[in-house]
């Protein structure tokens, strides 16, 4: 699933993931610093859940992520947290969080997983600054 290289809300924007990093964290030559498995979970949980989980990994100065969806049942549906996920990713909540993301390779959960990018620390601190 590729995603729009650039998506603009207000000042902030939503970067296309950089296939060369890529390539480095499906092939383990770039550590994933944390990873969150949001199965099972309804959408309002996983959404609380995740935002929490971003705020948290940014704050300890965390980069590259790993977001499990899943990929729907075995029953032939599609899951709904993996066609959410990539719609909130783009939100205002999120974009304080999120630099960029796409779908994870086949060895970490392919199409039922996303590889994020986390923004710095100074994004959203020179933004507040910038504001007032």
């Amino acid at each position: 699933m590729k995603h729009p290289s650039v998506k603009a809300v207000g000042v902030q924007i939503l970067h296309a993931f950089d296939s060369t990093l890529h390539r480095k964290i499906a092939r383990g030559h770039c550590h994933i610093d944390a990873r969150i498995d949001l199965h099972g979970l309804v959408q309002q949980e996983a959404y609380s859940l995740l935002l929490h989980f971003f705020q948290v990994s940014q704050q300890r100065g965390l980069r590259y992520t790993l977001v499990i969806t899943g990929k729907g049942s075995p029953a032939g549906t599609s899951g709904l947290l993996r066609k959410m996920v990539p719609h909130w990713m783009g939100t205002a909540p999120f974009l304080l969080y999120v630099h960029a993301f796409d779908s994870a390779a086949r060895c970490h959960g392919g199409s039922g997983a996303l590889y994020v990018k986390l923004r710095n620390v100074s994004f959203k601190s020179s933004k507040e600054v910038s504001e007032h």
